[in-house]
């Protein structure tokens, strides 16, 4: 039952987005064409979520998810976090699509895909309403850059990405890279050049930060 509430929250979302698509969008035609393409990719990464959805509840009456084989190995899809994480694994190593939901509602909160136990392609994060406010991609290790933290020392964050904030909306509100010290986006630093756009889509600023911003 909680797995066909998840399939309805995320055709909701796709659907929503579809009805925004052909009834609002920003005046100028090049924010506009990006603004289509960032709820195209949403759309087919929700389609995808769906299909996984429709086989984590056939494996479920299976009663074939977290399971091991002869090695002790984590195989297949595992419900973890008191029921509010799927993962798949492969030998033991996160491979696939990764969701988490809210507790109180059971919304989904993120989904984001793994290959072999690091992050890869687009991520996706939601407020409790099923608003898509945060979007991540460019998922790397960072070696090199560094920010400087509340007591004033530099640290090397371990993690970066590009990321993309948005209006309620659905029009980007700011953009630019991010560092964390998570292999999943919580709490960040923004670093180097950011851009910050008005709710019709235009740009209206062009802040750098050079030793990075607490995002917060």
């Amino acid at each position: 039952m909680k797995l066909c509430k998840r399939i309805n929250a995320i055709i909701v979302i796709s659907s929503g987005l579809i009805f925004w698509g052909c009834n609002a969008g920003p005046k100028d035609k090049v924010e506009k064409a990006k603004a289509y393409s960032d709820r195209a990719e949403i759309i087919k990464e929700a389609v995808l979520t769906n299909e996984s959805q429709n086989t984590a509840q056939t494996q479920s009456k299976d009663t074939s998810f977290n399971q091991t084989d002869r090695q002790g190995r984590k195989q297949g899809l595992w419900i973890e976090g008191n029921g509010l994480k799927e993962v798949y694994y492969l030998n033991s190593k996160k491979n696939g699509i990764n969701k988490s939901y809210f507790k109180k509602t059971g919304k989904l909160e993120s989904l984001g895909w793994y290959k072999q136990d690091k992050p890869i392609g687009i991520w996706y994060y939601f407020d409790e309403t099923n608003r898509l406010f945060l979007s991540e991609q460019i998922l790397v290790e960072n070696k090199k850059l560094k920010v400087k933290n509340d007591e004033g020392n530099f640290i090397l964050m371990p993690f970066q990405s590009y990321v993309k904030l948005y209006h309620k909306n659905g029009l980007i509100a700011k953009e630019g890279t991010a560092l964390y010290d998570e292999d999943v986006l919580i709490d960040f630093y923004m670093y180097g050049n950011w851009k910050y756009f008005d709710e019709a889509g235009q740009l209206i600023n062009e802040e750098n930060y050079p030793e990075g911003k607490t995002a917060n």
